[in-house]
């Protein structure tokens, strides 16, 4: 009985908190690359997927893909008029090794906050940039890189690209769920009336969430219109990858892989902010 009981408290959080995330996470799984072939696909299937989450009403989608070099012409245009239809939010990595990098628009960077003089954070002067005529239309881009040495519930808040201030992904996406600016004084993170302990690199230490508080979608199923629409009216959604091919990150809670935990950072992140 006291078994049945916990297991019914259980779900029954887990219930509440599916409510109040902003976010839904759809990847692509096995079952979507059973239906649709392997990943990754032609860039005119993810203008299907941003345009199904803008016609159930998502609040933003993030593009949780690289898209740095040219493909099919035709498909490249689909994309980019598609990230008008909502604020989508695409990655980069600052300090990866690339002859031509894209060109990064000024307006994604942070100028106003000065961190040259921060000589342990996450600098690079090539990477892997997206495509021009995607950042034209997008709503914002932000880094994903990580410090591979450490333990992996510290994540960058702002980094340099060619000594320009960049903010994080997840810092951004934050910053747009609230409508709210990040603030960095003495390394401190001032976000919402509140202030919260840096380290030298520039990281915060977020409460890393319990496990399978991550509640995934296939990707196959949103371009068949087969999730419910309360999982996406309103909601910031997340486009990524769920399949064998990525690496596994160590965590608090055991190996994840790399799209599961931008998930659990956004989740861990929701957890800080909103207490």
């Amino acid at each position: 009985m006291i078994r049945k009981t916990l297991l019914i408290a259980i779900f029954f959080l887990l219930h509440i908190y599916a409510e109040d995330s902003p976010f839904t996470f759809i990847y692509v799984d096995t079952k979507t690359e059973n239906k649709i072939g392997a990943f990754p696909y032609s860039r005119d299937i993810y203008a299907e997927a941003i345009k199904a989450t803008s016609k159930n009403g998502a609040k933003a989608v993030v593009l949780k893909y690289f898209i740095d070099e040219p493909k099919d012409k035709n498909s490249d245009v689909k994309l980019s008029e598609s990230l008008l239809e909502l604020p989508v939010f695409l990655q980069c990595r600052l300090n990866v090794p690339e002859n031509n990098p894209n060109e990064l628009p000024k307006n994604f960077l942070s100028p106003e906050i000065n961190i040259i003089n921060s000589p342990n954070i996450l600098a690079g002067n090539s990477g892997w940039i997206p495509l021009e005529i995607l950042s034209e239309n997008c709503y914002d881009v932000g880094f994903v890189d990580i410090y591979p040495h450490k333990n992996n519930f510290h994540i960058p808040v702002i980094g340099l690209y060619k000594n320009f201030s960049i903010k994080s992904l997840p810092i951004k996406i934050f910053e747009f769920l609230y409508s709210e600016n990040i603030g960095i004084e003495n390394r401190k993170l001032i976000f919402r009336g509140k202030s919260y302990k840096l380290t030298s690199e520039l990281e915060y230490m977020f409460t890393f969430p319990h496990k399978d508080r991550l509640i995934k979608h296939s990707f196959v199923d949103l371009l068949e219109d087969r999730i419910d629409k309360k999982e996406l009216s309103g909601k910031i959604v997340i486009l990524g990858y769920d399949g064998p091919h990525q690496a596994a990150i160590k965590t608090p809670i055991g190996e994840l892989k790399v799209h599961d935990y931008f998930g659990y950072v956004l989740l861990g992140l929701y957890d800080d902010f909103t207490k």
